[in-house]
């Protein structure tokens, strides 16, 4: 049965815990002070979990509000696609998130209901590189990274809870379908009379008197790959090809080596067929779900690119007419709708400079003529006040 490791970073301590079959089996702690190289402190960790050196248990990694946020987002579009509206919060996480000079890796984004609000979490981007870089020093996967809010209600079987990390004390709210509320607070703001310890599920409670301590890093090691406020590691360009491509190249070999042997010999085929079996029957039910998944999202990406390449051949000219008006938009402006015909169109947009959008729209190639259309209304977006205009466009006929 495969261990799965959960690594919690705490601002004076990281913390570990192996978990096999949904029971904590070892937990330890290594202190660390703010001028300690993380990186060290966490690979120093690993090498003390009573893992053989042959195997290659997977290590998820939650980090703690001191170098982490989980914000309830307003304002946004109307958007029920998952990944577009993560998209979106990425590209504008500065609207969203503190970054106090630190570049942010934003998680998924979790609509709730359907009036323009999202649950969605960044970690800073130094932290998460830091576990990166341990992890490739052991040889073991970076399987998940995510602020440690979303990772608590995993390890703690109360509806509303406090978390101390250091100076910063988490209140956290959950429901049946996730965190409702997530509120921070400075820890002297907190009566000691009113903080209660939470009490811990079942398989974190195995490891005694202070189990609640590791309530983070156990709650790391549960996080399963559609937990939605995770931080996207391949998308943000933190792992190399080869580490993405690990977790399929023992099944892919068993596979060709299969096929090969069917080719030479009838009972060679035989053989390899049970072996092959053999073999998939020992990868953890959690990584074939991994692999499953990552091909049929491979299929998905396939048939997606090859629309779009079919879009872009027959409609070329008008898809560099969009992206000429993006980059050309004044600072702040965002596109609401675009209709184009052959010989106009006109484009919607939120603005704090009408006239711009206005000059910008006529001195794009290809255009004749450009005019406001309709009355000027001002609206609140991403914290901003701007005002929405409609601009009506001529153009030579494509």
């Amino acid at each position: 049965m495969s261990t799965r490791l959960g690594v919690a970073v705490a601002r004076d301590a990281v913390r570990a815990v192996a978990v096999r079959a949904g029971a904590a089996i070892w937990a330890a702690e290594a202190p660390r002070g703010q001028d300690d190289d993380l990186a060290t402190t966490v690979r120093t960790l690993l090498d003390e979990a009573p893992i053989a050196r042959w195997r290659r248990p997977s290590v998820s990694v939650a980090i703690g509000p001191h170098a982490s946020q989980v914000k309830l987002l307003t304002d946004l579009p109307p958007i029920e696609d998952q990944r577009m509206l993560a998209g979106l919060v990425r590209e504008s996480a500065s609207a969203f998130f503190l970054k106090n000079g630190v570049p942010l890796i934003t998680t998924g984004a979790r609509p709730v209901g359907d009036n323009g609000v999202a649950v969605a979490g960044a970690v800073d981007r130094p932290y998460v590189e830091a576990v990166r870089d341990a992890c490739r020093a052991r040889g073991w996967p970076l399987r998940h990274v995510a602020p440690t809010a979303v990772a608590l209600p995993l390890a703690l079987e109360d509806a509303r809870f406090t978390w101390t990390d250091g100076r910063i004390v988490l209140e956290i709210v959950r429901g049946p379908e996730g965190l409702t509320s997530i509120r921070s607070r400075a820890a002297c703001a907190i009566s000691p009379s009113v903080e209660r310890s939470p009490s811990p599920v079942p398989g974190l409670a195995a490891l005694g008197a202070g189990a609640v301590r590791f309530a983070d890093a156990y709650g790391a090691a549960c996080l399963e790959d559609d937990e939605t406020l995770l931080v996207d590691l391949q998308g943000s360009g933190l792992l190399s090809t080869a580490e993405i491509l690990r977790p399929f190249l023992a099944p892919m070999l068993i596979g060709a080596v299969s096929i090969g042997l069917l080719l030479l010999s009838p009972l060679a085929a035989v053989w390899a067929g049970k072996s092959a079996e053999a073999r998939l029957a020992a990868v953890g039910p959690d990584r074939w779900q991994v692999i499953s998944t990552a091909l049929a999202q491979l299929d998905r990406a396939k048939a997606i690119l090859a629309d779009a390449a079919t879009f872009a051949n027959s409609r070329s000219s008008v898809t560099d007419f969009l992206g000429r008006l993006a980059r050309a938009l004044p600072a702040g402006s965002m596109v609401v709708t675009l209709e184009v015909t052959g010989d106009g169109g006109q484009v919607t947009a939120l603005t704090g400079d009408p006239a711009a959008v206005v000059s910008t729209v006529r001195a794009l190639p290809g255009v004749t003529s450009a005019e406001l259309v309709g009355p000027i209304a001002q609206e609140t977006a991403a914290g901003r006040t701007l005002q929405r205009v409609t601009v009506r466009f001529g153009r030579t006929p494509l």
